[in-house]
């Protein structure tokens, strides 16, 4: 309808002339300079936009988020209570202004703990000489609503109160009755101690691991493969996993009166022993309708002896009835000072968890702003996980905040007239806590559209674990536009100070060390972006105090807004605006998202990771020149075709970045040539353990503290095995290390001519040939 038409019309309506013609004229005027405005907005740079913007959010809009998703019921994946709030972000999404909102379901057959009408799984400490009982672990968390909103078609009263069993997500269900034998954090050295099959691997001994370090899934691979090691076919008969004091400050507060998890706090935990994430029942393929499940796979992931988590009250009793040996000076300090199994008492554990017999139906939240130009059809994506253990304040809210704050700012933007250049896309994954599935199985669905499109994945999981130390987890081909970003948009306390300097205020770094990126590990949801389709991916956290590396809350009923307000992100001195960190981390990654969508060149740099990897991979043939001296001799093994391959790559980045600084004189039209280049180069590092499993081959999901040493994980580790093997046994590692470093030359050659223009091998023919059109 034209303006004119408006204003007929309007002035037809049966009130006085006069004032329906006054009306009609404000309400064109009104649709005139909305249209000029929007069209000015339209032409404004990424910069401008967030100048615009980043301060529009309203002030109660963190704490209405978060109190509005973790102030309500428990949300385990795949539940009612879960789709109940994916229909909360559907609804906010399409109200924000994105113009395509969908969901998309996988159907998935989920580990779940025991009945809630009982009985629940059972942690008894028996008296080893009469077999009396001395104290039954508790076996549950109590935890209310605190939000007063209606959600959806099912809400509960404020402040009513809840209780649900506790439980280790695919941890078997079985018995077990024996004594306790301290295992450490059960990684592969604290097991090495066990040289005897006897002390560790029969059915009447209860390993009891601490929490940290590793998954515990991980720390039940250990158990069965150092058993394995020692030639028993026998395993322990179950495993308590309890948190010990010594592993947090001695001067902690205890909540309610500071960050410290109460003695009474159970956690819950995924004890899944698969490598992998995703369905169990469909690895490598998504589960959709036509995809046939693997029937008894979930024995690939369920452990083989039942695994407990207890709270330190309960741990504390057992603590205090162990015996034998006093415990290796590497695994002090501990609360536990001996390693069983000797002692005063025994541990009765019984686990009732189970596999759903019917398929969950899970439900993936996607929401699309498409990219208009000529790389409109790249995707920049951002997702958070939206299930929780118990309500989940931190783990996943504190994600949950930001996605809905990025929500809420870009869809401004949108119903301004902006358009971003490549399309952005938000999600809101299901089912994480229990093994990343609706992340993996949406990254399985679409594998070939996003190793086309995707240039980058922004994850969030739990950002906000506390505010003494900021993290940036990311791929190193990421850590100049992290840092820039930190440039450009103000601290969380200070306005007059950019971020990065407050990040240099909380770093673990020496305080000469300027700011940078770490490796981006695993346990989440850029799992399968990063590691399985070569998607440079971020994971950018605060944390609390060293030594402690998550909130004690972490996966416990404590895990609480009132938690979140108070300790793990309170306010600043200088203003009492609620949730501070919060709302930088939406401000950070709306820079970070309108730069990576709209910027001219794309930002991803390849030539800092390429120095890492040259110093990384002369450290290692270092390493190997003493440990394995004849290494060409005798087991013809030359490590010199990887560093002369690294070499080229190293030579072709930089040849590649000058050619890039020319482009704005010389050749502009070229730019959507070059981002794509980039936006293919960390996917050469993709290879294929088998038809349906990719990996990388520069870096695995373990938790390294530097780039340096997360590069090349898997020669590391079997250079180590070579070194260690006998002679009849060495030809299997040999064969794997051959094959490992064919893979690497492949990776570092294709990678190599990407950036110098393909098969044409030369940047200035791609110049000629590739940009001779206008876009």
């Amino acid at each position: 309808m034209t303006s004119v038409a408006v204003f007929t019309s309007l002035a037809r309506v049966g009130s006085p002339p006069e004032m329906s013609l006054r009306k009609a004229f404000i309400l064109v005027l009104f649709l005139v300079l909305s249209s000029v405005a929007a069209k000015r907005f339209s032409k404004s740079s990424w910069r401008d936009v967030y100048k615009k913007l980043y301060d529009r959010l309203p002030k109660d809009f963190p704490f209405k988020q978060l109190s509005y998703f973790a102030g309500w019921r428990l949300h385990q994946g795949g539940t009612f209570e879960n789709s109940q709030l994916a229909g909360k972000q559907i609804k906010d999404w399409k109200r924000w202004g994105w113009p395509i909102v969908k969901t998309i379901n996988f159907t998935v057959r989920l580990p779940r703990g025991p009945p809630e009408e009982g009985p629940w799984n059972e942690v008894v400490i028996l008296n080893r000489s009469t077999h009396t009982e001395i104290r039954r672990a508790q076996n549950y968390v109590t935890f209310n609503c605190t939000d007063r909103e209606p959600h959806g078609n099912g809400t509960c009263s404020f402040e009513e109160d809840f209780t649900a069993p506790a439980y280790c997500g695919f941890a078997g269900a079985g018995n077990a009755t024996g004594r306790p034998v301290f295992v450490n954090y059960a990684r592969s050295e604290d097991l090495a101690v066990f040289a005897s099959a006897q002390d560790l691997c029969l059915q009447n001994i209860v390993a009891v691991a601490r929490h940290g370090y590793n998954s515990y899934g991980s720390k039940v691979r250990q158990v069965m493969k150092r058993c394995a090691s020692l030639g028993s076919s026998t395993l322990p008969g179950g495993m308590i996993v309890y948190r010990d004091p010594t592993d947090s400050t001695p001067d902690i507060k205890v909540f309610p009166e500071g960050i410290g998890l109460p003695n009474d706090g159970v956690a819950y935990r995924v004890s899944s022993i698969a490598k992998w994430s995703g369905d169990s029942e469909t690895p490598g393929f998504p589960a959709i309708d036509g995809v046939y499940k693997i029937e008894g796979a979930e024995d690939q992931a369920v452990t083989p002896f039942p695994v407990q988590t207890v709270n330190y009250n309960d741990a504390e009793v057992i603590i205090n009835g162990f015996g034998g040996k006093p415990i290796p000076k590497a695994w002090e300090p501990s609360t536990i000072r001996f390693m069983g199994p000797e002692g005063d008492n025994l541990i009765r554990l019984e686990v009732r968890n189970r596999i759903d017999e019917a398929p969950s139906t899970l439900v993936d939240v996607i929401g699309i702003m498409p990219g208009r130009g000529p790389e409109g059809e790249k995707y920049v994506i951002f997702g958070n996980h939206r299930d929780a253990w118990v309500q989940g304040a931190s783990d996943p809210h504190s994600g949950t905040v930001v996605l809905q704050g990025i929500a809420y700012l870009l869809g401004l933007a949108y119903r301004q007239g902006w358009r971003p250049k490549r399309t952005i896309v938000i999600a809101s994954w299901d089912a994480e806590e229990v093994g990343l599935i609706g992340s993996t199985e949406f990254t399985e669905l679409y594998r070939n559209e996003l190793v086309a499109k995707a240039v980058v994945y922004f994850n969030q999981d739990c950002p906000v674990k506390g505010d003494a130390v900021f993290s940036a987890r990311a791929d190193q081909f990421l850590e100049k536009v992290i840092l820039d970003s930190a440039k450009s948009v103000h601290g969380p306390c200070d306005a007059s100070m950019s971020f990065l300097k407050e990040w240099g205020k909380r770093t673990t770094r020496k305080k000469s060390t300027r700011p940078g990126t770490v490796p981006i590990g695993g346990s989440t949801d850029h799992v399968p972006f990063q590691y399985q389709l070569g998607i440079p991916s971020t994971y950018l956290q605060f944390m609390p105090k060293p030594p402690l590396y998550e909130a004690p809350s972490y996966h416990t009923a404590y895990d609480s807004v009132a938690m979140a307000v108070n300790f793990t992100d309170p306010p600043c001195s200088t203003d009492e605006s609620l949730l501070p960190l919060h709302r930088l981390l939406i401000r950070y990654h709306f820079h970070l998202l309108l730069r990576f969508s709209s910027s001219r060149r794309l930002p991803i740099y390849p030539l800092p990771k390429a120095i890492t990897l040259k110093r990384s991979w002369g450290g290692i043939v270092s390493h190997a020149d003493k440990i394995l001296p004849n290494i060409s001799t005798r087991y013809g093994i030359n490590l010199d075709y990887v560093s002369e391959r690294i070499e080229a790559f190293l030579n072709a980045s930089k040849a590649f970045e000058k050619a890039f600084d020319r482009l704005e004189k010389e050749k502009p039209r070229c730019y959507p040539v070059y981002n794509d280049i980039l936006s293919r180069l960390s996917k050469q590092f993709i290879t294929y353990e088998n038809v349906t499993m990719p990996r990388h081959v520069l870096v695995d999901s373990s938790d390294t503290t530097t780039h340096y040493d997360s590069y090349f994980p898997k020669v590391r580790s079997l250079l180590k095995e070579l070194s260690q093997s006998a002679d009849e046994k060495s030809s299997g590692v040999v064969r794997e290390l051959k094959t490992e470093l064919s893979a690497l030359v492949t990776a570092f050659t294709a990678a190599s001519n990407l950036l110098r223009g393909g098969l044409l091998d030369s940047l200035n023919l791609v110049n000629a040939y590739f940009c001779a059109r206008p876009c």
